[in-house]
């Protein structure tokens, strides 16, 4: 599970998929717990210009989402990542919410 700082940019996509229909991600600039897996590629890169490489768990090994990395030198950011939605949480929960838990 990752959980996004509040304090990074951040933006929410709907990326068109070709067997699924749509898969739901939100860019941030900085994460932790995540581990590549594989090359960069920039085979139907939903950002032109990034490259991709899978981002998994790393505890678990569940595919999280991806590192997107700027193929040209004048593209900013150089790096972001994009995370399924469906793989984050909610790290605003109260006090009294975590204390039932």
């Amino acid at each position: 599970m990752v959980i996004p700082s509040s304090v990074d940019q951040c933006g929410a996509h709907v990326m068109p998929l070709l067997y699924k229909g749509a898969q739901e991600v939100i860019t941030v600039h900085n994460t932790s717990g995540l581990a590549l897996h594989g090359n960069p590629s920039d085979a139907h890169s939903w950002f032109p210009g990034y490259t991709w490489t899978i981002a998994l768990c790393a505890a678990c090994e569940s595919n999280i989402g991806w590192l997107f990395r700027a193929d040209k030198r004048n593209l900013l950011p150089k790096s972001f990542w994009g995370v399924r939605i469906s793989q984050t949480k909610d790290g605003t929960q109260s006090a009294k919410d975590r204390s039932s838990v």
